[in-house]
Order: structure tokens, then sequence, then C-alpha cells
């Protein structure tokens, strides 16, 4: 198999078929899913879950789209007007349509996907805890209710988290981003690249620390541990 169709079967071909799998599954229980009228509680617990699966196809693909936009720009110079990729060495860097294509691709796919859906969802999630603590200080709204809103909206990505870490899996996102993507294209095979992902991995272990997102001290420990074998 080429370097495009192998390209374009991890951005475009496994995402889709994920989704699309997901979209199936769903659509054999539209006859079940309760009208918002006859009851809102169970319609909103049924498009919550929706969102959980389409999310965790999501989150199944995204490192390796990730890892493959990513390894478009890592290339290894040959000569001195030469330059072929590390991943495949029959494919020029630099050189003919075809490359600059799907250079054009990778550079949409890490700012809509990589970069920019965990910073979107931050940045969503965020403003939807201000409005609902807005609602608590000027309405009356009581904190439980204004949370347990909040949770029923992004249960998928926030839903195992304390109120206060609700952006935990946004930083774990960009983690990966960090940590499968980007250094691989800090001087690859040599002590540059190695303690980048030493130092980057120190880095997200101490958010990790300070953050301390999940409910349970034994799921945050765990998390840490993971973490400390990674900065290993």
């Amino acid at each position: 198999i080429d370097y495009t169709s192998r390209y374009l079967l991890n951005t475009v071909a496994l995402p889709v078929c994920l989704i699309g799998l997901v979209a199936t599954t769903w659509a054999f229980h539209k006859d079940v899913e309760p009208s918002k009228q006859n009851d809102s509680v169970l319609h909103d617990e049924m498009k919550a879950n929706k969102r959980a699966d389409y999310y965790f196809a999501f989150f199944l693909c995204y490192p390796t789209m990730t890892q493959t936009f990513f390894g478009h720009f890592s290339c290894r110079r040959i000569s001195t007007v030469t330059f072929v990729l590390h991943s495949d060495y029959d494919v020029l860097c630099y050189e003919g349509s075809q490359w600059w294509i799907l250079t054009g691709i990778s550079i949409l796919g890490l700012l809509l996907v990589s970069i920019g859906f965990p910073l979107g969802m931050a940045l969503w999630m965020r403003r939807t805890m201000s409005a609902e603590l807005w609602k608590v200080r000027h309405e009356g709204k009581g904190r439980a209710v204004a949370y347990r809103d909040f949770r029923r909206k992004f249960s998928y990505i926030a839903g195992e988290f304390k109120p206060s870490g609700y952006y935990a899996e946004c930083i774990d996102l960009i983690r990966k981003l960090v940590l499968s993507g980007m250094v691989s294209l800090l001087a690859p095979g040599t002590v540059v690249q190695s303690f980048a992902t030493a130092l980057f991995s120190l880095l997200f272990m101490v958010v990790h620390a300070h953050i301390w997102p999940y409910p349970f001290a034994g799921a945050n420990v765990l998390k840490l541990f993971a973490d400390a074998q990674v900065f290993v």
C-alpha cells in the first residue's frame, strides 16, 4: 500500500467508518427514541448517550489522525536539495502536487481536528459553565442544579470529572497531540527529542496533579502513575 493510500486510510476512511458505524447503530434506535414532549429526561439521556458514542468513535481516531497529520511534515535530508519522508523514503518532500495537496489537508486537519477540537470544546464548556455559575450568583439557581445541567450537556466528555476539573479531557487530548504528534518533529531519533518528550510528560503530570479532576482519589492516583510511567 502506497503512502497516499495509507494517509487517506488513517485520516478519512477510519473516522468515516467508525462514525458511520455509530450513526447506523443509532438509526436502528430511532423508532424507540422518546420525544422531548413525552419524556424530556429520557430524551436528554438518549441524546447524551448518542453524543458519547460519537465522541468515543472520534476518540479512537484522534491519535492516529494526529500522528498522520504531523508525520507528513517529518522529512529527512538525504542530500543538499533532496528531502524524503521519514515514514516512506519513496516520497519526496516539498515536491510534486500530491505532496502539497496532502500538506494542505494536514494543515486543515491539525487546525480543525487535532488542535481545534480540544480547544473549541474547552472554550465551549468554559462558556457554558460560566453561564451556569452566573445563574447561581444572580438568579438564585442551586449550584447542584447548575452542575447537573452542565453535566447533562457535556456528560460524554466531562461526566467522569469533578465540576472544577471539567476540562481535563481536553487537556488529555492536547497531551496526545503533543506527545504523539508534535514531538515527532523535534530532531527525530536524537537526545533533543527524548528530552522534549520527558519534559512534556512531566509538564502534563504536574498539570494533572494540580487539577486532580476525578472525584475519587484512587482514579487520580492511577492516572498520575500512568503519566509517571510515560515520563520515566
